[in-house]
């Protein structure tokens, strides 16, 4: 019985550092979206009705 208890702790320590491994992944990307967002703010806004997509497509 005492393998039992050994397998079980082992498992959630498993799980509590795939949780850690999953809130830190959050973290960043929360943090890329932040910067990402400032620096998207900072770009000029395009002229005229077109999408900024379309605007930044070079010429065919």
């Amino acid at each position: 019985m005492p393998r039992l208890d050994k397998d079980l702790k082992e498992g959630s320590i498993v799980r509590n550092k795939e949780k850690q491994k999953r809130k830190k992944k959050r973290e960043v990307l929360k943090e890329l979206l932040r910067k990402n967002l400032k620096d998207w703010n900072k770009l000029p806004k395009p002229e005229g009705r077109g999408t900024p997509t379309s605007s930044s497509k070079p010429p065919a």
